[in-house]
């Protein structure tokens, strides 16, 4: 992401973000930061609904397979 999509993201002009990053480091890092922290979540979260569909799948596979065994 550029620095111009980041102050885009946050609303800001991209100047203030170049003055941040210089006078203010902390600041520009704590950004940073968080954008990629925002971006594990939303990995995380996808990986977790493909789990529990996995699981879902799993499970149901399972449920035939044991009726099946009782019918015989």
């Amino acid at each position: 992401m550029t620095q111009r999509d980041l102050a885009g993201l946050l609303n800001i002009n991209v100047k203030t973000l170049r003055k941040w990053k210089k006078d203010r480091p902390k600041v520009y890092e704590l950004l940073l930061i968080g954008l990629e922290a925002k971006n594990i979540l939303s990995t995380l979260k996808t990986d977790c609904e493909s789990l529990e569909k996995m699981i879902e799948k799993w499970e149901m596979a399972n449920v035939v397979g044991e009726s099946k065994k009782h019918e015989s």
